[in-house]
């Protein structure tokens, strides 16, 4: 299975209503929230009619729109519609602190630093995933934050009630930490993710190991992201991921398949 990761930016989302013909059960994206999309409302007045202003410096008025609140958010519905019927990973994109050297890069980030911050309210925007067939939950689990083994299996649960499917992604440095937790509540329907990010496949040998001879029903799917963190959108390295790094990452998932 080839899991292409990506964020809700205007650019990726349209690779997605492009693409998504391509979408298949060999090809899901996973789909990283950094961001809301909001129903766009206007001021009316009490007739129900818009009300509008001139702008400065024109004679053209213009409707008033209103401030988003939270009962304007329609993200996962947008997802849905851009996928037309495919399946998609869906990823509450959380960070930390200094996890990334150029804060520049992000904007509008708002949704992520309510997300990193409140255990509570992560909570809640995943069990929202529930209300659409087509999206798959996936819980991240990195460094920077953490979350007990009893959270973890309770959202488990709660998400278990209303999707037919779960992932968890999980970064090499605390797999361990979790693995009876993974070996008790997930099934022949899961899918378990080993994220090792952007390091180099060949200095991960052992735990890449260790992941092919874990044992559990779940489909294991080993991601890696070769593109620095460090590069800005609009930078491109130049034919850094080569042929052999291709095959030696074919070998590998084949030979957890």
């Amino acid at each position: 299975m080839y899991v292409p990761i990506m964020k809700n930016r205007d650019e990726e989302v349209r690779v997605i209503q492009t693409m998504n013909g391509y979408f298949n059960d060999s090809i899901i994206p996973m789909i990283e929230i950094y961001r809301d999309f909001y129903l766009t409302r206007y001021k009316t007045d009490e007739a129900g009619n818009y009300v509008y202003e001139k702008k400065p410096n024109s004679n053209r008025k213009y409707k008033i729109k209103l401030p988003p609140t939270d009962d304007d958010i329609i993200t996962l519905k947008r997802i849905e519609e851009f996928l037309n019927g495919k399946k998609a990973f869906i990823d509450f994109f959380k960070f930390y602190a200094n996890e990334y050297d150029d804060s520049r890069s992000f904007s509008n980030v708002e949704l992520s630093i309510h997300l990193s911050r409140d255990f509570s309210y992560y909570k809640t925007r995943m069990l929202e995933i529930g209300d659409y067939k087509n999206l798959i939950p996936v819980i991240s689990i990195k460094e920077g934050f953490n979350i007990s083994e009893f959270d973890l299996i309770q959202l488990i649960k709660q998400l278990r009630d209303s999707n037919s499917s779960i992932a968890i992604r999980v970064t090499d440095g605390v797999f361990e930490e979790f693995e009876e937790v993974f070996e008790e509540y997930l099934t022949e329907n899961d899918y378990l993710m080993l994220d090792i990010r952007n390091q180099n496949i060949d200095s991960k040998f052992i735990e890449l190991e260790d992941f092919r001879d874990f044992e559990t029903t779940a489909k294991k799917i080993l991601l890696n992201s070769p593109r620095s963190r460090q590069l800005k959108n609009g930078d491109y390295e130049h034919l850094e991921f080569t042929k052999k790094s291709i095959i030696r990452l074919l070998s590998y998932i084949n030979a957890i398949n």
